[in-house]
């Protein structure tokens, strides 16, 4: 258990910590590691089933929060329908080596 202790109560980080990241974000980086491959949000979009609620909408949000963080990293662009789609890879940091 990690505790952190100072001048308040303890703090169990290990307990808080699954609570404070978003399951969509946790879907997105399974993906991701899953798939091995550069996605963009809307080719996440299509791995997930639609009836979890993952609108590309809220892949979108979620995988830019996610590059926010450094938990993955844009690897190129290309046009698509008048936009353009971005691509992101999960950062080496967040795969164990030899896993």
């Amino acid at each position: 258990m990690a505790v952190v202790n100072g001048d308040g109560p303890s703090l169990d980080w290990a307990a808080l910590v699954p609570h404070t990241i978003h399951p969509v974000q946790v879907a997105i980086i399974e993906a991701m590691a899953w798939v091995g491959v550069p996605l963009s949000a809307t080719m996440l979009k299509d791995v997930f089933d639609d009836a979890d609620g993952h609108y590309l909408g809220i892949v979108s949000y979620h995988l830019s929060r996610l590059a926010e963080w450094g938990a993955v990293a844009k690897t190129g662009h290309r046009p698509r329908r008048g936009a353009r789609e971005t691509f992101y890879f999960l950062a080496p940091s967040m795969l164990r080596s030899g896993a």
